[in-house]
């Protein structure tokens, strides 16, 4: 299958009930799932919204990634997108596998300014003994110097658990299932209601595979668990450079997302400034209701 390569603009319009239910092999040998398969152009400005919305798929090979939007993300950008299914997102193989509620896996691309929003869950599912699942409100792993995951927001419950074998080992992120290779999170926000279930969860990140990434000034609510961060590869539960300024909202709605939305947007500002991948989507707060003082973040795309 080859990817897709040109610029596919939704102009901010809806696709109603996309369901997928099929895999295709791209490159790397990888299986891969979603609107588009492997996506090595631009998509930008879609809405996938409706009750049959969502994608259910399983391999007997390991190697599967999932992503609404894209199933894997290389070298290209996704941008202003918004992911809304009511029905389930779920992978299942024996290993390796990466759910993200828009992009399952992003190799060295540019995700920025996107909203994943689900009424249900996310789930990876891995079979195989010593087998691995990740999964993402966003992207399901983000890998390499120019992988980037800017700007976005994740209202998601994100599960990644076992099929049957014991030693399997599973991580789920609010934002990010897998980080490595120098990858970059900045600026993005998680508000979710539920907890996430995994061998280890974290609120912004599942899993840490080395010191060379940067995890920073992201803002995240959830009902357990209070690191930003599950796992490390080290195994150390404490911070290190490459993961800092991170915070969590102590309430589901919450004041301090006042603060928060406005340090967000200054965090995307700057990187405008000085990047010429630009991510063009912005935070603000809205009440819950006249007179309330609980608040929730929003995200404002730009098309």
């Amino acid at each position: 299958e080859k990817p897709f390569s040109g610029t596919f603009d939704g102009g901010g319009y809806n696709i109603l009930n996309l369901k997928v239910n099929s895999t295709v092999t791209v490159s790397k040998g990888r299986l891969v799932a979603g609107m588009f398969g492997e996506v090595t152009g631009t998509v930008k400005s879609v809405q996938l919204y409706g009750s049959g919305t969502g994608i259910e798929v399983e391999s007997d090979q390991p190697g599967l990634a999932a992503g609404m939007v894209a199933g894997t993300l290389t070298g290209g950008t996704i941008s202003n997108c918004t992911s809304y299914p009511y029905d389930y997102i779920v992978a299942k193989a024996p290993s390796d596998v990466y759910v993200g509620g828009v992009v399952g896996y992003n190799d060295n691309g540019f995700v920025a300014g996107n909203e994943f929003v689900f009424s249900t869950r996310l789930r990876g599912i891995a079979t195989a003994n010593d087998g691995t699942a990740y999964v993402g409100g966003v992207a399901g792993a983000n890998v390499g110097k120019d992988a980037v995951v800017i700007g976005s927001l994740s209202a998601a419950i994100t599960e990644s658990y076992v099929d049957s074998p014991a030693s399997t080992t599973n991580y789920a992120g609010g934002i990010l299932g897998y980080a490595a290779g120098g990858s970059t999170c900045t600026g993005n926000a998680v508000w979710c209601s539920g907890s996430q279930v995994s061998s280890h969860g974290g609120g912004v990140l599942g899993y840490a595979a080395d010191t060379d990434i940067a995890v920073n000034n992201c803002y995240w609510y959830y009902s357990s668990g209070s690191s930003a961060v599950g796992a490390y590869a080290t195994g150390s539960s404490g911070d290190y450079s490459g993961i800092s300024s991170n915070a969590r909202v102590s309430n589901y709605y919450d004041m301090t997302w006042l603060t928060y939305v406005n340090l967000l947007t200054s965090v995307v500002y700057s990187w405008n400034a000085a990047n010429d991948r630009k991510c063009n989507a912005y935070f603000y707060a809205r009440q819950i209701s006249s007179g309330s003082t609980g608040y929730y973040p929003i995200l404002a795309k730009q098309y």
